[in-house]
């Protein structure tokens, strides 16, 4: 939050439901530069055939799925009041294909994940906004170190240049991704480097959750 309001730069925090005091209070906070989300469930790894980690993997029944997706909401409902968009981050950015309709059965109208978007939205309704830059490194064993400012400024350079080729009609934002948990000094010291640079670039818009969740028209499908 401190960085946020340092560089009035607005943040997503994506909360988890299960694990969230009811005592959490976000109030204080700048209803400007802090927006709030539904992270999953609990963040519990249901993934039990690959390597990756997902608690919405291909394995597990949809109606579980949507039953936890419920709680989750009732809980951020009870926790955040209206400061909740209805946008959902899945943990370690994963959700199988077949439990994103239940997203827009529940009312959300925006997902996060991670990489580059093939399509602008996940579902009919469901906007697909997505982080590309993650600030740590997480092949180092037993902790996440914080990346070296000229590898995040190369991925930076690296993603506009393949906006730029791509040229689409619905430019897909960059999106930075950090993890409160596992920053350590030098993290948040590097996200200061990163975004005193991003601030002072000519031309560049620090866009709001809303701003780039907004519904917008779908692409017609061609015939």
């Amino acid at each position: 939050m401190q960085a946020s309001e340092r560089f009035s730069a607005s943040i997503l925090v994506a909360i988890i439901p299960g694990l969230a005091s009811e005592q959490l209070d976000v109030q204080k906070t700048n209803p400007k530069l802090a927006f709030f989300c539904q992270h999953g469930w609990k963040h519990s790894n249901h993934e039990l055939d690959r390597g990756g980690k997902s608690e919405f993997a291909d394995n597990r029944d949809p109606n579980d799925v949507k039953g936890e997706i419920a709680l989750g909401q009732a809980a951020l409902a009870r926790i955040l009041g209206g400061r909740c968009l209805p946008i959902f981050v899945p943990p370690w950015n994963s959700i199988a294909e077949q439990h994103i309709p239940t997203l827009a059965e529940r009312g959300f109208t925006g997902l996060s994940t991670y990489g580059r978007r093939l399509h602008g939205f996940a579902a009919p309704g469901v906007r697909l906004v997505n982080t590309h830059i993650d600030v740590l490194d997480w092949s180092a064993v037993g902790v996440a170190r914080a990346l070296p400012a000229d590898v995040l400024f190369h991925r930076l350079a690296e993603f506009v240049r393949l906006q730029r080729e791509k040229g689409a009609e619905d430019p897909e934002p960059i999106g930075i991704l950090t993890h409160h948990r596992a920053m350590a000094e030098d993290a948040w010291a590097t996200l200061d480097v990163l975004l005193s640079a991003l601030m002072s670039t000519p031309g560049l818009t620090w866009a709001s959750p809303p701003e780039v969740f907004a519904p917008r028209p779908e692409p017609a499908l061609t015939p």
